[in-house]
């Protein structure tokens, strides 16, 4: 969808957060792997090893548009992580229910990831 320069697009957020007990160097291939597990459409922005921005495939889902980011905050010997999904300006109450399962999901996985 093409939008004129002069229209912004006022999109929804939600996040979720979880400290690591590992530093930030071993925290980042675990979220990459996380991440290519999901199986993104497209890496919007990877910068080592603090940040990966991605956009997902929405064809079998409630939303319309769907953007995922992952930040690494350093912490010496530990590292904070977290998740921020971006989606839909106007999203249904399935599409709203969906976000709500993937922030559950997503913060398991940041429980599961190594120094969780």
């Amino acid at each position: 969808m093409l939008v004129p320069m002069s229209v912004k697009v006022k999109h929804q957020s939600r996040s979720v957060e979880h400290h690591l007990c590992v530093p930030r160097a071993e925290a980042w291939p675990a979220i990459v792997s996380l991440v290519d597990d999901l199986a993104p459409l497209e890496r919007l922005s990877v910068e080592p090893p603090w940040r990966l921005a991605f956009e997902m495939d929405t064809t079998e889902s409630q939303l319309e548009f769907s953007q995922g980011t992952f930040l690494i905050r350093d912490d010496g010997t530990e590292c904070h992580v977290a998740f921020g999904l971006v989606f839909d300006p106007v999203p249904s109450d399935a599409a709203l229910t969906e976000v709500d399962r993937i922030l559950v999901d997503m913060s398991a996985r940041l429980r599961e990831l190594p120094g969780g």
